[in-house]
């Protein structure tokens, strides 16, 4: 991952960290994208002259509120909680955002999204 990161600025990547998904130009050598939500809406509507099966929607109109929320709570309570308990300072600050993530994940499991 890190030696696509360089690449794309042709050089030492230094302003972050190297991260995933990654949406990726052949083209261009670059990376287009690397946020997971972005990706999904710019694979709906910026591929269509590419795609295969181009009557499929994958960011349907009347779902977009509902799947903004799933974003907003899986980012935060997923993505980042992992960090969050990795990161923790503290015994308590970790056992509160492992409580997190956990509910988040027996959300995920049980369909409650």
């Amino acid at each position: 991952m890190r030696d696509l990161y360089d690449l794309a600025v042709k050089g030492v990547w230094d302003k972050s960290a190297f991260t995933t998904p990654v949406l990726w130009c052949k083209q261009e050598a670059t990376i287009v994208n690397n946020e997971s939500s972005e990706i999904c809406r710019m694979l709906n509507s910026e591929f269509e002259d590419v795609a295969r099966n181009k009557g499929v929607d994958l960011y349907p109109p009347q779902l977009a509120d509902k799947v903004k929320e799933l974003e907003r709570w899986v980012y935060n309570d997923i993505n980042n909680g992992v960090y969050k308990c990795g990161f923790a300072t503290s015994q308590g600050a970790y056992e509160e955002a492992s409580a997190a993530l956990f509910a988040a994940l027996d959300r995920v499991e049980g369909g409650d999204g």
